[in-house]
């Protein structure tokens, strides 16, 4: 068994592009937006974990922690629409960018292998997956219309490890 105390930094960087047309019975319309986010976020994390042997060259192990964050939501947005066949209409260019926005983050991170050791001095195999669901709440969002309550992220994926041992 062991208790272990980290830290872990994360950044999360989007970029979400759209384009649309629309046609009415008096004029076109056509707007293209792009907006750029980046979300750093570091904190504590705190957990413990076991292992087990299993036969004489394989073992079980899992590790469970909890993290809280802290960071920031930079929001950088850039929109051109273009209104056609209609003289009273004419096309907008806009630029806005938002760095007032503050986050938090909580969550809980789970981590089951299974590995293989193939003898002393060999490599030791491990296949495992690691789950983390986590929350995130952003403080003073009401500039991008966003309620202050917190909101679901899932992460999960398969890993592989190789260690050498010395």
């Amino acid at each position: 068994f062991k208790i272990f105390i980290g830290y872990k930094y994360q950044k999360s960087d989007m970029i979400m592009e759209s384009v649309s047309y629309r046609r009415g019975p008096l004029d076109i319309t056509a707007r293209h937006e792009y907006i750029d986010i980046s979300m750093p976020s570091n904190g504590p994390a705190l957990g413990f974990g076991f292992s087990t042997p299993v036969g004489d060259r394989f073992f079980l192990a899992a590790n469970l922690s909890a993290l809280y964050m802290w960071g920031d939501f930079d929001f950088n947005t850039h929109q051109y629409e273009y209104v056609g066949n209609n003289p009273s209409t004419k096309s907008k260019d806009e630029t806005y960018e938002v760095k007032t926005i503050t986050i938090n983050t909580r969550g809980i991170n789970f981590e089951p292998t299974v590995g293989a050791s193939m003898g002393e001095g060999l490599p030791i195999f491990t296949l495992g997956l690691r789950l983390q669901w986590s929350q995130t709440i952003m403080h003073d969002a009401e500039v991008i219309s966003v309620d202050e309550k917190w909101c679901n992220d899932y992460q999960y994926g398969l890993f592989v490890a190789i260690v050498q041992p010395f």
